[in-house]
């Protein structure tokens, strides 16, 4: 019986902590994978998720639900290219670690595999 009893413990904990989804996008603005992005936002939400949305520019022209992350703010427009991208991926690592991101969902498009290094 103290088997079941612990079962039931930690099915309420893992039911009363809501997972944690980031949805990685270039912007929340100009075109319909963007869209999506935001669309998306509000069915994790709705399903009971805590949705993070990361943005690597700074435009947001669509609606989202959940809190909203602009990489390219906090990257100043002084900074070379390579040095900027450096930075960007340095804090959106933190940013996962630091929010206990459990789920990630890229949504940005890459053309060549330039980019998909990038």
């Amino acid at each position: 019986m103290l088997y079941l009893t612990k079962i039931y413990e930690i099915y309420v904990i893992m039911n009363e902590t809501k997972n944690k989804i980031a949805i990685i996008s270039h912007s929340l603005a100009f075109g319909g994978a963007e869209r999506f992005a935001g669309v998306l936002s509000f069915i994790l939400d709705d399903l009971g998720y805590e949705v993070h949305n990361i943005i690597i520019n700074d435009k947001v022209d669509y609606e989202y639900c959940g809190k909203l992350y602009k990489l390219g703010k906090i990257c100043n427009d002084n900074y070379g290219f390579i040095i900027k991208k450096v930075a960007k991926a340095y804090l959106l690592n933190a940013y996962l670690k630091n929010n206990n991101i459990q789920i990630i969902i890229d949504n940005r498009s890459r053309n060549s595999i330039v980019r998909e290094l990038i």
